[in-house]
């Protein structure tokens, strides 16, 4: 998982590889990529607990986080935030309601009882569309990393359309399969040609959920099943 920290991957790679001449079976290795989806940033402890009805401010400041703010690197979405917006943070787990925009912060009320927030979990913002087509220099830098270390899959996250395929098949030798994760709304719309771009699709159904709905999920699994 290329999201959290990979340093010692390359040892649990080697310890794999060994066991798989061992055992004269062939392992895949997937690189799962952080991809472009939206993270808080970081805090100053484990489990920092937002009690129901506190104020909490998300702003873009350099600084690491604590029970009062945390940092949102995406100054672009904050602008398109607006007061009653609905954030949602850790796949849709605990709820905040947007309560005031300032400049480069806005605050926010938790609406969640036992709300724990650790570093870097997602966030997902419903009817706001945020549109990203590129990969991340940090995808590109952990795709280099990934087929040195001999993975044999690249799955993108939080794709959108076709075209961040296209871009990281250019990067990878022929023998790496892409995997596209499905996990947004955007991608159901664009499904046809990710499925023609693709080697291979995983249906995200935690993230999914969270942008459809929990009960369109099934019926939805089922459909990309066929047109796979």
């Amino acid at each position: 998982n290329f999201s959290h920290d990979t340093k010692d991957v390359s040892k649990i790679i080697s310890k794999i590889r060994k066991i798989e001449k061992y055992k004269k079976k062939h392992i895949s290795i997937i690189a799962d990529l952080q991809g472009i989806k939206l993270r808080i940033g970081k805090f100053n402890k484990k489990n920092v607990k937002i009690k129901f009805n506190q104020k909490f401010i998300f702003d873009n400041k350099n600084k690491v986080g604590d029970s009062t703010r945390v940092r949102f690197p995406f100054p672009l979405v904050l602008k398109k935030i607006k007061k009653g917006s609905k954030i949602l943070l850790d796949d849709g787990k605990y709820l905040f309601i947007v309560l005031q925009k300032m400049n480069n912060k806005i605050i926010t009320k938790c609406k969640s009882l036992n709300c724990l927030l650790n570093s870097n979990k997602s966030v997902h913002i419903p009817k706001i569309d945020f549109k990203f087509d590129r990969l991340t220099p940090k995808d590109r830098k952990d795709i280099k990393a990934a087929a040195k270390l001999g993975c044999n899959w690249i799955a993108l996250s939080y794709l959108q359309n076709e075209k961040i395929i296209l871009e990281a098949r250019k990067m990878l030798r022929k023998d790496i399969g892409i995997i596209a994760k499905i996990e947004n709304k955007s991608a159901l719309k664009n499904i046809v040609k990710i499925i023609q771009a693709t080697d291979s699709i995983m249906i995200a159904r935690g993230d999914l959920a969270v942008d459809i709905g929990h009960s369109e999920v099934p019926k939805v699994q089922l459909s990309l099943i066929k047109k796979c």
